[in-house]
């Protein structure tokens, strides 16, 4: 049974945050979420001895803390044995690449998706390699550092995005926007600053 976040997917991460976020009361919510923990089917959970689910579901405490973002620090990141490049600059990226990143973005809670547009297998240009597979391999990162990945991107993405609101913002003539320019810069200044987890949450 999966008993820390260290243990624990990107995949079964959001496996348990779709869980959480469903109208099902919580004693179902408990139930399935000891399924996907533990690998036992919802009726093999149902089917345990009483005193043996409530052993397993106070393991899942864990759930009710925010998992830890770890810090990216290499330039390369191993999955599945294969090497993926993390995209440092993201002035570099493509178009195509930025449109599916907004894309995904607006999306929702799909991280996968998110960072598929930003890790690239080593040797490849962006698109050559198959999405599915790429996406698998993702969904197989340890969460803690999908976290720190996602938050990674985010703080570049802000520092590029304050740089462009600093430069256009001599060109606007109202005070209105300029108002709502520096406003929008004082939020992506303060992302690049304290970074961003993907808005995920299970308890």
């Amino acid at each position: 049974m999966v008993t820390s976040y260290k243990e624990m997917t990107l995949q079964m991460y959001e496996h348990l945050s779709k869980i959480a976020e469903s109208d099902t009361d919580d004693i179902e919510k408990q139930i399935q979420m000891v399924s996907v923990l533990t690998g036992k089917t919802t009726k093999e959970v149902e089917d345990l001895p009483i005193s043996e689910y409530h052993s397993l579901a106070k393991k899942t405490v864990f759930l009710m803390r925010e998992p830890e973002i770890e810090q990216i620090k290499s330039n390369t990141v191993k999955i599945n044995e294969r090497a993926y490049v993390i995209t440092n600059d993201v002035t570099k990226i493509t178009t195509a690449q930025y449109i599916d990143f907004q894309e995904y973005m607006k999306q929702g809670k799909n991280l996968a998706n998110v960072l598929s547009t930003l890790l690239v297998p080593k040797g490849e240009k962006y698109g050559e390699a198959d999405f599915l597979e790429v996406k698998k391999d993702i969904e197989r990162l340890p969460i803690c550092t999908a976290l720190g990945l996602n938050a990674f991107f985010l703080q570049r993405f802000a520092k590029l995005i304050g740089n462009m609101l600093h430069c256009s913002i001599s060109t606007l003539t109202s005070e209105g926007e300029k108002t709502k320019a520096k406003e929008l810069i004082q939020r992506w200044e303060h992302l690049e600053k304290n970074g961003a987890g993907f808005p995920l949450s299970i308890l």
